[in-house]
């Protein structure tokens, strides 16, 4: 990561494990972010209901294989052993994200490199392409977030570009940095500078959210819950009063 790419510190990515994808999307869209949900990943395994995962992006381009290029060492990160060489550089908070094109026709990440992901301490792979071994990398536990699964290796229709550059992945760009938030329902990219901001109204909304539902559970009208109006106004305020004591 450059120098003066921002860190988000830890604390904010604890805090963003409280919010969905669906959350940080609104509240983004308040931002004037509108292009950040990863279009076509899906977890290669369910997370559970309510289960996030939060990390930094460290990220990996691949552009479309051609004969010459092994041959005359064409990439930045240098030929064919570099995708195993960016796994090295995996740190713990880290998501390994990979722009692999949407290319399905093979896969990227295997088991067996999907169980060093996880030992470098990655919280999860997400790759806009396929993988193989997939029923493998799920018993090795490392979540994936992906297009398709496919069982050739990806350097017959691949090959290894840059690491750690601004890539694009499920149609939306990744800076190396930004936050990356997951859940059974996607992936979603937090503009570093973002991530606080989205940490403390994401909080705010999922909460009045999940008043508003048990209102409604309980037979009140959209009208008058959604949002509160009225005295269930006053019965949220008191209601946020006593889940903070």
């Amino acid at each position: 990561m450059p120098d003066d790419q921002r860190v988000v510190p830890d604390s904010v990515l604890d805090s963003l494990t409280g919010i969905s994808t669906a959350t940080a999307c609104a509240t983004l869209h308040t931002m004037g972010m509108r292009n950040t949900f990863m279009k076509g990943l899906k977890p290669l395994a369910s997370l559970g209901l309510g289960k996030r995962l939060v990390g930094r992006a460290l990220t990996m381009r691949w552009i479309p294989y051609r004969e010459d290029l092994a041959e005359e060492e064409v990439s930045v990160v240098d030929g064919v052993d570099a995708f195993r060489r960016a796994i090295e550089q995996i740190s713990p908070a880290d998501v390994f994200v990979v722009d692999a094109m949407g290319d399905l026709d093979s896969g990227t990440l295997g088991d067996i490199l999907s169980a060093r992901v996880k030992y470098r301490g990655a919280v999860a792979a997400v790759v806009d392409g396929a993988v193989r071994d997939a029923p493998y990398i799920q018993d090795v536990g490392l979540p994936v977030f992906v297009k398709g699964v496919h069982s050739a290796f990806g350097i017959r229709t691949l090959w290894p570009g840059d690491l750690n550059v601004p890539i694009q992945c499920g149609g939306v760009a990744v800076i190396p940095g930004d936050v990356i938030l997951a859940d059974d329902e996607g992936v979603v990219v937090i503009p570093a500078a973002y991530a606080e901001r989205v940490a403390a109204v994401g909080a705010e909304t999922e909460e009045r959210e999940l008043f508003i539902r048990l209102k409604v559970e309980e037979g009140h009208s959209v009208n008058d819950a959604y949002p509160p109006t009225g005295a269930l106004l006053d019965e949220f305020e008191k209601w946020k009063q006593a889940r903070s004591r």
